[in-house]
């Protein structure tokens, strides 16, 4: 028998979480949890606020960085993201969620367990979509250190914020929504340089809107764009469809959509986690525009639906870690096994 140690005695309660192997694909080192998937006790305990939420390691002890993205208690729901450095392809992971402390002070997003921390130094961009689009600037959070926050632009109002896949995502008009990010994010004199792009859609449009697009008028030939392509998922550089998923994405439900793009220059689009459609070649640099979401050539192809969970990375993903992504985002019920609440009276012994 070994006694797990407890991570601090001012903190009452916790719940262990416990990945499935079987899902696991890379070892990404970053987790999402779906608070609404932990037990009804949670939300009498934890703090409305979500402040005094701890994650530890399976030791029970070794604090890792977390990001309270959302949290309901009266609703009991909620978006948990974590640096899960450590997880495992080989065998079930463990960590605890701790929770139970009025007192306990929130971290900043700078903080060492803080929200920026989730996300290591290959992140240019998080947007989780929860931010009211017609709020006061800026209107979208960047989640890494970057600082990379959004302005929208549009005729958006807080009825976009709707219901999506995690939680809340942005609804587009496709006539003048997008968000501009306040950063040229894609290399403008390297066109060596890989990136991976990766979010959640959700559309019937048939348009060729743009997803995340760098673009001016004044360097047409070096536009780029991750964007719809007659309903599917493509990469668009130079005025060239260069990939394009074979599967159609405009199915009116959530979509994971994914574009990596290789050293060598070598791009892919994936879809729900999955390799999907042809391959290409981008050679050319990219525009010194901001980043956009939601369009591409104002007025011409904006995009039209919703989007959610917009990750912008300068590395290319394996498609191991996309489909890890896929499973960890589409069905976090599965991912993980939920364990009962934890009191911090009661010895807590495991079977070494």
């Amino acid at each position: 028998m070994a006694i797990v140690p407890w991570y601090n005695f001012s903190w009452q309660y916790r719940v262990k979480i416990t990945s499935d192997n079987t899902k696991v694909s890379s070892a990404n080192d970053n987790l999402y949890v779906d608070l609404s998937d932990l037990p009804s006790s949670f939300f009498s305990n934890v703090r409305s606020d979500g402040g005094d939420i701890r994650v530890t390691k399976s030791d029970g002890v070794t604090e890792v960085a977390r990001e309270v993205v959302t949290i309901d208690t009266g609703g009991s729901t909620g978006e948990l993201h974590f640096d899960s450095t450590g997880l495992s392809t080989s065998s079930d992971t463990e960590w605890y969620i701790y929770y139970g402390n009025a007192s306990a002070t929130d971290y900043a997003p700078s903080d060492t367990y803080g929200a920026e921390n989730v996300w290591n130094s290959n992140f240019l961009l998080v947007y989780h979509m929860q931010q009211d689009p017609s709020g006061t600037a800026p209107q979208m959070i960047d989640s890494t250190s970057n600082g990379n926050d959004g302005t929208t632009s549009g005729t958006m109002t807080s009825g976009d914020l709707v219901t999506s896949k995690i939680e809340k995502g942005i609804d587009f008009d496709g006539t003048d929504d997008s968000i501009d990010t306040g950063a040229a994010l894609f290399s403008t004199s390297n066109n060596a340089a890989p990136y991976t792009i990766s979010c959640w859609v959700n559309t019937t449009a048939t348009n060729d809107g743009g997803i995340v697009t760098q673009y001016s008028d004044s360097a047409p030939v070096d536009r780029f764009g991750f964007r719809l392509n007659s309903g599917k998922i493509a990469w668009w550089k130079g005025g060239t469809f260069l990939a394009s998923s074979t599967t159609s994405v405009n199915t009116g439900a959530n979509v994971f959509v994914a574009g990596t793009k290789s050293s060598g220059q070598t791009v892919q689009m994936y879809v729900n986690g999955a390799a999907n459609g042809s391959s290409g070649t981008d050679s050319d640099d990219f525009d010194t525009a901001n980043v956009a979401i939601a369009n591409f050539d104002p007025g011409v192809a904006q995009y039209d639906g919703i989007i959610d969970e917009i990750r912008i990375s300068d590395v290319q993903r394996s498609a191991n870690w996309l489909l890890t992504e896929y499973n960890n985002q589409n069905s976090p019920s599965t991912f993980w096994t939920i364990g009962s609440q934890e009191d911090v009276f009661i010895p807590q012994i495991i079977i070494s």
